[in-house]
């Protein structure tokens, strides 16, 4: 697979405004035993904290690599905490994260930060039950000891480096997401887009050593993907670091998988799912009918309370929203038709069999490499952590996030000539892909930065809804996996045969799409698996 090429925002190369640590240790001089875990150390240097206007120390804790009962696959990885000590009054803030480095060139290949989705999933679940080296084995509970793993049959690291970040959203302290903890309440995806920028200025900062080349990622080409609830986190985060240029950033590209970029759209997307012939529509006919033949009343009820929450500057009809816009959801047509909300193919017994196992095994690992200080965490935490007061997603509910429609900062995106990358398993049940293509369709942009004509935004909205059959594909062998489109800035993909989780690969090659320009780059989708993944918190 070759690396992503021609997504080009030209970003200037910023100097870093303090000076970076020394390289965190090697994993694999600890593994070789030249060094021993006594010698691991803290590193810190001070930092201006914009938020505050005050200045801060930030500490690199260094990571450790187990030499012994589990195989973390065969990439360099590194993971610890980046620290923000702060004077400007609040407790510390640690962010957790996992780095799996590319295989081919980790010194020159893209790097992909991962957001997970929620509010409130935790990272180390895509490490280990999605995207890592190596997956957790979801067939045999283990009682004791680690469970199994096995090679990723679907491999994302093969020329591009992966960044998966424990977001330090918290409701009491020093709870967090995962092993990530902080002091301030985070409950809109504008206050985790200011959390990433910080944790992205600093982390940029830090030299690594791969096969004795010491190296730090600023300046790398950047792309940021994510799914569900990412769907606010990426367009807040890429549009924070549109407005206020961050050191070492460069921003190429979004992307964004079944992801909730607009609520109001969620209704409109089970109605044509499931109603006028719909590709649900056979799923249970006599349900179905039933229930399209309240839908618009539905739709029009979840419409008017996320209207209202948009409106409302107290927020106090905001925890109503989801209550109101629950029949008209996936949620409610789960629940009425016996269907797994991220799989509708997948029986619910067995989608909960599977994610029971998956959940003790993923425990198992976690917990016990931490407890045997393998990974580098907390040892007083235990994964994932549980979220005291109330659970992320209803705050976030609450304070209005979720009603919020994030299309004007992916609109910032587009028009600044960021590519923009949304796909769709056509299984989700939560976010269908009648969702992912709405997003697609109404998100409005122009050609280019300072630019008033809209010929790329117009073409591909034609393009967008023409038949399967006339879409360009993508295939194994003679198997096609997923049909797409791409114009300018724009591209949209629905892969066959997949639920909630599905990966996109970026890769160069020819024309895509409606789009006839020779020197268009597109992506190729891995095939998911269907089964479905642990959520540390639902959404």
């Amino acid at each position: 697979m070759n690396a992503l090429t021609n997504l080009f925002l030209l970003l200037p190369t910023l100097t870093a405004a303090f000076t970076p640590p020394q390289r965190p240790l090697i994993l694999d001089e600890l593994k070789a035993g030249n060094v021993s875990s006594s010698e691991i150390k803290r590193e810190c240097f001070n930092n201006f904290e914009p938020i505050s206007g005050k200045n801060e120390t930030v500490c690199i804790n260094q990571w450790q690599r187990p030499s012994g009962n589990v195989n973390w696959g065969e990439p360099t990885q590194y993971c610890g905490y980046v620290e923000f000590d702060s004077d400007s009054g609040f407790p510390r803030t640690q962010f957790y994260f996992w780095l799996v480095m590319s295989e081919n060139k980790p010194r020159d290949d893209p790097l992909v930060l991962w957001l997970p989705g929620g509010p409130g999933d935790t990272a180390l679940a895509a490490v280990f039950a999605e995207w890592g080296p190596m997956l957790v084995d979801s067939k045999t509970q283990v009682e004791s000891g680690f469970p199994p793993m096995q090679k990723n049959p679907a491999p994302v690291t093969e020329r591009l480096t992966w960044l998966f970040l424990d977001q330090a959203s918290s409701l009491i302290w020093p709870k967090g997401t995962g092993f990530s903890r902080t002091g301030r309440f985070r409950t809109s995806s504008s206050d985790a887009a200011q959390d990433v920028t910080r944790f992205l200025e600093a982390f940029l900062q830090i030299d690594f050593e791969h096969r004795g080349e010491s190296f730090s990622f600023s300046g790398r080409e950047l792309h940021i993907a994510g799914e569900s609830y990412a769907g606010h986190w990426i367009p807040a985060v890429g549009n924070r670091l549109i407005s206020t240029p961050t050191p070492g950033v460069n921003l190429k590209s979004v992307i964004i998988g079944n992801g909730i970029i607009d609520a109001k759209l969620l209704p409109m997307g089970i109605y044509t799912s499931f109603c006028n012939n719909g590709p649900f529509s056979s799923v249970n006919p006599k349900i179905v009918n039933q229930r399209c033949n309240k839908m618009r009343m539905w739709m029009s009820e979840c419409q008017n309370a996320i209207k209202i929450c948009r409106y409302d500057q107290t927020r106090l009809q905001c925890p109503h929203t989801r209550t109101r816009c629950r029949d008209a959801l996936g949620e409610g047509w789960a629940e009425a038709l016996g269907v797994n909300l991220y799989d509708i193919k997948l029986a619910p017994s067995q989608a909960k069999e599977t994610n029971e196992i998956l959940k003790w095994n993923l425990d198992k690992l976690i917990n016990g490499a931490n407890k045997e200080r393998l990974i580098a965490a907390d040892p007083t935490f235990v994964w994932p952590q549980p979220q005291g007061g109330g659970s992320l997603p209803r705050q976030f509910t609450n304070s209005g996030d979720w009603a919020k429609s994030f299309l004007p900062e992916l609109q910032t995106l587009l028009t600044n000539e960021v590519k923009v990358l949304l796909y769709a398993g056509e299984w989700d049940l939560i976010v269908t892909a009648s969702t992912m293509k709405l997003s697609a369709g109404v998100v409005d942009w122009t050609d280019g930065l300072g630019k008033t004509t809209t010929s790329n935004r117009d073409q591909f909205r034609q393009c967008l809804y023409l038949p399967d059959s006339k879409l360009e594909k993508l295939a194994i062998g003679e198997d096609p996996y997923a049909a797409y489109v791409r114009v300018g800035q724009l591209a949209y993909a629905q892969i066959y045969k997949a639920g909630h989780v599905s990966m996109p690969l970026p890769q160069s090659a020819g024309k895509v799409g409606c789009d006839m320009s020779p020197a268009s780059p597109r992506y190729i989708w891995q095939p998911s698996q269907t089964a479905e993944r642990y959520l540390g918190i639902s959404n």
